[in-house]
């Protein structure tokens, strides 16, 4: 049998023995092969050993687009909104700004809503010219959600 050069993981359990050709020797497991079991295991912590190494990494993902970006930021500002309005038992937020044109006890409710809808979106599409015309960077999601209006519904 020729030399042992490396070694490589082999599934289900254990690791096959290879030549300096790379051509498989022996599959190295602890119960079948004590022996080259026992070598393997000493060659695994010997520093400096042959290791094989780790296939690469995946390639960085690109970097988005000014419209990804755009389009992950207005979904977060809808998102936001929806959830708001959830909070107050409503389907969304146009459930809720629905009831703006309904004379009844939740009309108050929906006006605020409404003008708290259109102030968040003033403020979103504010933020996406300041960073279109170079006056700031583009915020994160959170970054934006903050900066946003905060909702105030009659008492």
């Amino acid at each position: 049998m020729s030399a042992v050069a490396n070694y490589r993981t082999a599934r289900p359990r254990g690791v096959e023995a290879l030549d300096a050709e790379g051509n498989v020797l022996l599959l190295v497991t602890p119960d079948k092969t004590p022996e080259a079991w026992a070598a393997y295991t000493v060659w695994r912590k010997t520093p400096g050993a042959n290791h094989v190494p780790l296939p690469p990494l995946a390639a960085p993902a690109p970097p988005l687009t000014e419209e990804e970006i755009t389009a992950r930021l207005a979904l977060a500002v809808q998102q936001h909104l929806d959830d708001t309005a959830r909070q107050r038992n409503y389907d969304n937020i146009k459930s809720a700004a629905l009831r703006a044109a309904y004379v009844g006890p939740w009309r108050a409710e929906g006006i605020a809503f409404a003008q708290w809808m259109d102030a968040c979106w003033e403020t979103a599409y504010q933020v996406q010219a300041d960073v279109a015309n170079g006056l700031r960077t583009t915020p994160t999601a959170s970054e934006l959600i903050a900066e946003l209006p905060t909702l105030e519904l009659p008492a």
